[in-house]
């Protein structure tokens, strides 16, 4: 096979820094003491005369500072003294550590076999890892099928003719925002659903004033123009998922969301919370399609917004019916969901949170439980001064709004925060093996306190429950509570992995052991849980959740090569090859080319890992 011969080649030695010219790497002088030994003296024995000092404070100078001999080279003192200087080596393994960041990486003894793409999530191994997939299985992987796949569709892209290409129109007159009582009417079923408790973008009352604002006839002004782009970032998630067929031929969420981003570079000059709330409506609007890296740049932006705010530490829980503290609550909200989406993508995507918690008042609200694992009871009525629905919770706590869900538990973000500071931080990935397996115990038991602190129905545990007897909106509770559980006891453990051990083959450690075991068992329940309840996802969950059973793919994968006699072995690659269906039945909304083509992709990928999995059942004496 053409690709074998290409893959038996070494490769490049990576570069080391130990050429780089650094403070700590840069020599002492020759003769030099250490800086503990250096105290302010009088010079007088070198100059001669009365230094500064003494001449200062009108002393003589009386001090004679007995000179070191300094040995020759090539003698025996020379030799004595050069043994007795502390050495100075570079920490290579610490560098290499910095150099390749290790939250995205996959890590097995030490030694950085792959990365997850922060784009798509889909692992690419290294030349290092390629050979060790290939001792373990007899095989080289063969994952250049879907970069040929990829590249082909490019091709055919860029060969396409003009009418193939269908390019994007050029931009005509700005769109026009729709009649007034259908954005209203929106308003409405978005605030009487449980989307805008998972997603709470908007206040109902402050949104009316956006609404008027926006159709105000008045001639433009900035802040027209804000409002308007709002209103059109609204449109862009609503309308699709609240209006009947017969409005969505006239709403076209994609072009609402392409008019809120040509009307937002006027308003980042001029930051407040109608601001804020546009950049985070349009990073939901990017993350649903699918557009990940967009969205990481919306949020930034956004992040930045809320800091010019002070949401980042300001802190209200006063009654919810109180106007004088609508917008500040509101802010307070916008910045928690900043906040999980944050945490959600450092440990995702590998990159380095926007939000540092040191900054941060994370002074969590009184309300973030409130009505969340029970039931709700709703009453509409309709309220004639603005003729749009008002949904009010009876079991609401501060009066007469629903309390926010997010899309994420806050205490569990709060904790992922404080996971990937203590393991993948730039400071704690030179920690020696023994201190960063004792913060691997300690987050492991912050985590265990969180998850007993959940009620029974909802806690999850390396055992996955059923959802089966829980409506829509409690089913998805009960899906992403298990599914970040399961995807931190992962993040958490196989940190433990950067332990450096004699080689690949070699047996680790069995405080690394227990630590790898636990990451390989809930990469088990990732997928077995999805299993059972992939297909009670809503579509737009699917990009939300995608990371998760990519990265229990691979550790599960890596466990199945390091002991391929285990007991559980055979159970563990049904379960891979299993997995390829189980992503299959997760809900995609609007499958457009790209989404088939990344489809495709994870299908290409999955395939290769299960065959190279019983490659590796079958060199191994199954």
């Amino acid at each position: 096979m053409p690709a074998i011969s290409a893959r038996h080649d070494e490769p490049k030695t990576p570069q080391t820094p130990s050429n780089r010219l650094t403070l700590g790497s840069l020599p002492p002088p020759p003769g030099s003491r250490p800086l503990s030994f250096v105290q302010i003296q009088c010079d007088a024995v070198e100059t001669g005369s009365r230094c500064d000092w003494c001449r200062h404070h009108s002393l003589p100078c009386t001090f004679i500072r007995t000179t070191a001999s300094r040995p020759r080279p090539g003698t025996a003192a020379a030799a004595a003294a050069a043994a007795a200087a502390p050495m100075r080596k570079p920490d290579h393994s610490r560098t290499s550590r910095l150099r390749t960041a290790a939250l995205g990486q996959i890590y097995m003894s030490g030694h950085n076999l792959g990365s997850f793409c922060s784009r798509s999530g889909i692992p690419y191994f290294t030349p290092q890892g390629e050979r060790y997939i290939y001792t373990k299985t007899g095989r080289w992987p063969d994952l250049h099928r879907r970069r040929r796949r990829r590249d082909e569709v490019v091709t055919d892209f860029r060969n396409a003719t003009p009418q193939q290409q269908l390019p994007r129109p050029p931009r005509g007159p700005a769109p026009e925002l729709p009649d007034r009582l259908a954005v209203q009417t929106l308003l409405a079923t978005y605030l009487a659903s449980d989307f805008s408790l998972v997603f709470p973008l908007v206040d109902g009352v402050l949104f009316e004033r956006t609404i008027e604002l926006a159709y105000d006839p008045a001639p433009a002004s900035a802040d027209g123009a804000s409002a308007r782009a709002c209103v059109f970032a609204f449109l862009s998630i609503a309308s699709s998922r609240f209006l009947g067929a017969h409005v969505k031929l006239v709403v076209d969420g994609h072009a609402c969301a392409a008019e809120a981003r040509t009307l937002l570079d006027d308003m980042l000059g001029n930051v407040n919370m109608t601001t804020v709330q546009t950049l985070l409506i349009l990073l939901t609007h990017e993350t649903f399609c699918g557009r990940l890296q967009a969205a990481s740049m919306y949020h930034a932006v956004a992040c930045r917004a809320l800091f010019n705010l002070d949401a980042h530490v300001l802190v209200n829980d006063r009654g919810w019916n109180e106007a004088q503290s609508r917008e500040h609550r509101q802010l307070r909200v916008l910045f928690w969901f900043s906040y999980v989406f944050d945490k959600d993508v450092a440990l995702c995507t590998g990159r380095p949170p926007v939000i540092d918690d040191e900054f941060c008042d994370l002074t969590l609200p009184a309300w973030c439980d409130h009505g969340r694992f029970a039931a709700t009871t709703t009453t509409t009525t309709t309220t004639t001064m603005t003729n749009v629905l008002v949904v009010v919770d009876d079991g609401a706590g501060g009066g007469g709004g629903r309390s926010p869900w997010f899309p994420g538990d806050l205490r569990l973000s709060v904790l992922k925060s404080r996971a990937c500071r203590l393991l993948y931080s730039a400071s704690s990935l030179g920690q020696p093996d023994a201190e960063l397996l004792r913060t691997i115990r300690e987050l492991d038991e912050a985590l265990e306190h969180w998850r007993l602190s959940l009620p029974s129905a909802f806690s999850p545990s390396l055992s996955p429950a059923s959802s089966d007897g829980l409506g829509t909106s409690r089913s998805m509770l009960h899906m992403e509570l298990h599914l970040h559980y399961y995807y931190l006891v992962n993040v958490i453990h196989a940190a433990a992995g950067r332990c450096a051990v004699d080689g690949l083959i070699s047996a680790p450690e069995p405080g690394v052991r227990s630590s790898l075991e636990l990451s390989v068992q809930a990469s088990r329940s990732t997928l077995l849980y999805l299993r059972a309840t992939s297909h009670r996802l809503i579509s737009d969950g699917f990009w939300l959740f995608i990371f998760y059973p990519m990265s229990a793919l691979v550790t599960l994968f890596f466990n199945v090569l390091r002991d391929p006699l285990h007991p559980q072995a055979a159970r563990d690659v049904d379960l891979l090859s299993s997995a390829e269906e189980v992503i299959k039945t997760m809900p995609v909304g609007g499958i457009t080319a790209r989404e088939l083509a990344y489809l495709n992709e994870v299908d290409d990928f999955v395939a290769e890992l299960g065959q190279l999995a019983r490659c590796a059942l079958v060199q191994g004496g199954w």
